[in-house]
C-alpha cells in the first residue's frame, strides 16, 4: 500500500509546486515528493473544498486537550454565510465542467457529488445551507447511468418536488471520537504533547509578558477565568471567542443588531466591553497563537496527512466522483496548510490573515494532464494529476492562489506514537 502510494506521489504535482507526505506504520522520516511540471493541456478533474463552519454561538475550550466545553449553533448568519459560499462554488466552477469530462455541479448527482462534516451541529448546519446554495436545481440526477435524452452527463435526472428548487443532499459524518480527518487536532495524543511543549517556550512566554497590560484588562471583564489577576495567554481563545461573538452577532457594518443578537448572546454587552483598538490587539494575539498551535512548528504533518490521504486517494480512483465537501473548523484548515508546508504563503496570499473566518474555504483543484504521460502506475489513465490550492475569505469576490513550497523532509511520527 505504502509503494503503491509512492509510485503515485511520484506522478503527483501542483500547478507551481505540490508537497504530499504520509506517515510509515512506523515512527521515521516523512517522505516528500516534488514534481514541477510546465503549463499543459489540463483537465479538471475534481474539486475538494475544505469549509470552516458559519457564525455560530460562544464556544470554550481547554487549552490542553482542546476538549469543547458546551455545544455550539451555527447562527442564521453563520447559515447564510455557507450559503452564499455554495452559491460562490456553483458560479465559479459551473462554466469549468464540460459534458466532455462528465463533470458538472448543474445538478445533484449521488455519484459525483459527496458532502462529509464532522459530527457537530454547526458543521453539519453548514453543509446543509452551501448545499441549498449549490444545488438549487428543479432537478437532480439519480447517479443511474443511462443513455434517456434528459440526462446529466449520462445520468438519469429526476424532477425535484420540494418547494423553491430545494434539494435534499446527504451529508456523512464520522463519529466524534473517531475522526481522524477533519477533527485530528482534537484526538490527536502527539499534537497535545506539543501543545504543552509549545506553551513552555520562551517565545510563549515573551508573547505573554509583552502583552500584559492587555491580559491584565481582559482578566477584569473576565475575573472567573483570570490567575493572579490577568487571563493565561494560552486561555486567550474563551476570551476573545465571547467578544468576537457578541460583535459578530450584535453589531452588524449599519450599526444595528442581527436578529440572533439576543435569542443567542448571552452578554450582548460584551461588543462593547473592549474599545475598537483594544480589541484590534485582541485580535491579532489571538490569532498570533493560533497560528502557532496550529502552524508548521508545531501541528507539522499531524493533522493534515490523513485528510491528504483521503483526498490523493480519491483523486488516484477512476469516476471516484467529481466534488467532495469537508464541512470542518479552522484548526482543519490551518493544520491542512501546515502539512503542505503552505501556512506562511496563505499568510502572505491572504494579506496577513493568520485566522481564517467563519466560511472561509480551501479549494484544492485536481487537473489532468492529458499532454503528459508518467512512467508509473497510475490508476488514472496514466496521465500526471496536478493539484493546485486556493483560499476563499468569505470576504473577497475571488479565491487567492496559495504557493505551494517545495517540500524538505524533517522529522514526523504519526498521531498516538513517541
Amino acid at each position: 500500500m505504502i509503494l503503491q502510494l509512492l509510485r503515485f506521489l511520484r506522478q503527483a504535482a501542483v500547478l507551481s509546486f505540490i508537497f504530499l507526505s504520509f506517515f510509515s506504520s512506523t515512527p521515521s522520516r516523512t517522505k516528500t515528493t516534488t514534481t514541477v511540471f510546465a503549463e499543459a493541456a489540463k483537465v479538471l478533474k475534481q474539486i475538494h473544498v475544505i469549509t470552516r463552519h458559519g457564525a455560530r454561538t460562544m464556544l470554550a475550550k481547554d487549552a490542553d486537550t482542546l476538549v469543547e466545553q458546551g455545544g455550539a449553533t451555527l447562527t442564521p448568519l453563520g447559515q447564510e454565510q455557507l450559503y452564499n459560499l455554495g452559491v460562490w462554488l456553483r458560479l465559479t466552477y459551473s462554466t469549468n465542467y464540460t459534458e466532455s469530462s462528465h463533470l458538472s455541479l448543474e445538478y445533484y448527482n449521488p455519484a459525483l457529488h459527496r458532502l462529509e462534516s464532522s459530527d457537530l451541529d454547526r458543521t453539519i448546519s453548514s453543509a446543509n445551507a452551501l448545499a441549498i446554495g449549490l444545488f438549487p436545481s428543479t432537478k437532480r440526477a439519480t447517479g443511474i447511468s443511462g443513455g434517456s435524452a434528459n440526462n446529466n452527463n449520462g445520468k438519469y435526472l429526476v424532477d425535484n418536488l420540494l418547494p423553491n428548487g430545494l434539494s435534499a443532499v446527504p451529508v456523512y459524518t464520522i463519529q466524534e471520537e473517531n475522526d481522524i480527518y477533519l477533527r485530528a487536532y482534537r484526538n490527536c495524543p502527539k499534537f497535545h504533547d506539543r501543545l504543552q511543549e509549545l506553551y513552555e517556550t520562551n517565545e510563549w512566554k515573551q508573547i505573554e509578558s509583552s502583552n500584559a497590560g492587555l491580559l491584565e484588562k481582559l482578566g477584569r471583564i473576565f475575573p472567573d477565568d483570570a490567575q493572579d489577576g490577568a487571563i493565561p495567554l494560552k486561555d486567550i481563545w474563551n476570551v476573545y471567542d465571547p467578544i468576537h461573538v457578541a460583535l459578530t452577532e450584535c453589531d452588524s457594518s449599519s450599526g444595528d443588531s442581527y436578529p440572533s443578537c439576543d435569542a443567542l448572546v448571552p452578554i450582548p454587552s460584551l461588543a462593547s466591553a473592549l474599545s475598537l483598538t483594544d480589541f484590534a490587539k485582541l485580535e491579532v494575539l489571538t490569532e498570533e497563537t493560533e497560528h502557532m498551535k496550529f502552524g508548521t512548528d508545531v501541528a507539522g504533518d499531524l493533522l493534515g496527512s490523513n485528510l491528504m490521504w483521503k483526498i490523493v486517494q480519491r483523486a488516484s480512483i477512476p469516476n471516484d466522483g467529481t466534488f467532495f465537501l469537508y464541512s470542518a473548523h479552522a484548526p482543519t484548515l490551518l493544520g491542512f496548510l501546515a502539512t503542505l508546508q503552505a501556512s506562511d504563503d496563505y499568510i502572505t496570499a491572504s494579506r496577513g490573515e493568520r485566522f481564517v473566518d467563519y466560511g472561509s474555504a480551501l479549494i484544492l483543484e485536481v487537473y489532468q494532464d492529458t499532454d503528459g504521460q508518467s512512467s508509473g502506475n497510475n490508476s488514472t489513465t496514466g496521465h500526471p494529476l496536478l493539484f493546485k490550492l486556493k483560499y476563499k475569505s468569505p470576504e473577497k469576490e475571488e479565491a487567492v492562489d496559495i504557493q505551494l513550497q517545495e517540500g524538505t523532509s524533517r522529522n514526523g511520527v504519526p498521531c498516538g506514537t513517541s
